[in-house]
């Protein structure tokens, strides 16, 4: 028995180090964490506004719908995840409306308008604690309680401009639907999650 468990010990470790350290598994979704062959640069946009330690060695990416209960489930657990990780990750939430839900696009717009002001994550935090239950004047509300008491013509236009430069990229990432989560690691690697609870194993 103990020359068996022996072998297996063996053969976890050459299956990690085949990896480069990394393990690349998922306790119930399947043996390995696919990769996806594009630039850091498409999967967290351009100009990014990081939720966690600029220095984290690693990036979570999601991309998400305000209106999408999915999304609105998961939001709780990233958070959590990044305050657990010891510094170690950082976050990116890119905003990929979906067109059959009527007030995900305005829900987008607003949070990525309030960039200018300094106060997209606590908008962002805010509109999904709506639990998707999002409409024109929670909106507004929301936009005045974070202290966003105007938003000019200029943050809107580069608010669409950012909405189609992250559908562009989310294609090209073949994205299937929300939310959608990736790991960027330090080597360039890029892992398509099925979860933000498998970036945990993926970290060294």
């Amino acid at each position: 028995m103990r020359r068996i468990n022996a072998i297996i010990a063996a053969l976890v470790l050459l299956e990690t180090a085949a990896y480069g350290g990394y393990r690349v598994y998922a306790s119930h979704n399947g043996p390995e964490v696919p990769e996806v062959h594009v630039p850091t640069t498409m999967a967290i946009g351009e100009a990014p506004v990081f939720l966690g330690k600029a220095e984290a060695r690693y990036t979570l990416v999601e991309f998400g719908d305000y209106q999408c209960p999915p999304c609105a489930a998961a939001a709780p657990a990233v958070e959590k995840l990044i305050d657990q990780s010891q510094g170690k990750l950082k976050f990116v939430f890119r905003q990929y409306p979906l067109p059959f839900h009527e007030k995900a696009h305005e829900a987008a717009v607003a949070a990525l308008s309030a960039k200018e002001a300094g106060k997209y994550y606590p908008v962002h935090r805010a509109l999904y604690a709506l639990n998707t239950k999002v409409d024109t004047g929670k909106i507004a509300q929301i936009l005045k309680e974070a202290g966003v008491t105007s938003v000019t013509a200029k943050a809107t236009a580069t608010a669409e401009e950012q909405l189609l430069a992250t559908k562009r990229d989310g294609d090209a990432m073949s994205l299937v639907g929300t939310p959608s989560f990736f790991l960027c690691t330090p080597a360039g690697i890029i892992y398509r999650l099925t979860g933000p609870e498998q970036a945990t194993a993926l970290m060294r």
